[in-house]
């Protein structure tokens, strides 16, 4: 059974999509630079979710293409879930290089000062986050798509700021950098199964403007 949404109130506030596209592309780069950062700088949790974050351009491409299927005049739901399904494949993936980075600072502490160049990178992750948040909340809409994209944005902020507090915290107790990957596995893992579940209900409504 479908869900009817206003196509009148959709067009107004315009269409997602652009907002998943362009998560899609601040993912993969940012991303790289976080990764980098991290690699450079000597810190494994910035390191791993800088990975995490690329991988995650898999998935938010896949919100897109989710959002496509589901508002297509030939809608087919078994097309709609295959693709959120490749966006939890991703997203778990994602979860596996975080929850591995976390198991190996737990088992092998570092002392170090406090790494500024990481802790800036991860700032930057929770703040693209909050602006994609409040872009994405502007143009609401009753997609599954839609859902997922809000509900992976608001976790990926989530990790972005544990991980930060986590490299704040880690010159001070050193288990800090693991503890904070764990829990950010731990809710990429809840995100995963999130977007792999089929619920029964969808939205399907007429193409709006791309705008």
């Amino acid at each position: 059974m479908y869900k009817n949404a206003s196509n009148i109130e959709y067009k107004k506030t315009g269409s997602p999509r652009p907002i998943m596209r362009i998560a899609t592309g601040l993912n993969f780069s940012y991303g790289i630079v976080e990764a980098t950062v991290g690699l450079m700088s000597g810190s494994s949790a910035a390191f791993a979710n800088g990975w995490h974050n690329f991988l995650d351009s898999i998935s938010h491409g896949a919100h897109t293409s989710t959002h496509k299927k589901e508002l297509s005049d030939e809608y087919v739901h078994k097309k709609v879930m295959r693709r959120r399904r490749l966006a939890a494949t991703a997203i778990a993936a994602g979860a596996i290089m975080t929850g591995a980075n976390a198991a190996r600072s737990i088992a092998n502490p570092e002392e170090a000062p406090l790494n500024v160049k990481a802790l800036s990178a991860e700032l930057g992750a929770v703040a693209i986050n909050a602006g994609l948040i409040y872009s994405i909340k502007r143009r609401r809409d009753d997609t599954l798509a839609y859902k997922d994209a809000e509900r992976h944005f608001f976790v990926d902020g989530s990790m972005a700021t544990v991980t930060s507090f986590a490299i704040a915290v880690t010159p001070y107790f050193h288990y800090a950098d693991g503890i904070g990957g764990m829990i950010a596995t731990s809710a990429s893992g809840w995100l995963a199964y999130k977007t792999y579940l089929d619920d029964g209900e969808h939205a399907h409504v007429s193409e709006p403007s791309d705008v």
